[in-house]
């Protein structure tokens, strides 16, 4: 089962640690959990799987979450804004 974690608003590279997706979460949303399984739908319909390397939660605003997910294994350029990211498992 998939649950939607957010629209990716911003994409930045930390050198030697890979890329972070950043986006607004809902208020409700379960712990993410680092290695949880990240499935990101492309624009164009596009599936790529991807694991947690790490999360931040950046601030709240109005109930809502901004968080950095940690991905290790895509690059920047392989991701645009306007990617949805879901949550696939929680161990």
């Amino acid at each position: 089962m998939r649950q939607k974690l957010f629209a990716i608003e911003d994409i930045f590279n930390i050198v030697g640690r890979g890329i972070v997706i950043v986006g607004e979460a809902q208020a409700n949303l379960p712990p993410i959990k680092l290695g949880d399984a990240i499935v990101l739908i492309l624009p164009d319909g596009t599936e790529i799987s991807a694991d947690n390397g790490g999360v931040d939660r950046v601030q709240t605003v109005s109930g809502n979450k901004k968080i950095g997910i940690l991905i290790r294994n895509l690059t920047k350029a392989e991701i645009p804004v306007g990617t949805i990211a879901f949550l696939t498992n929680s161990k």
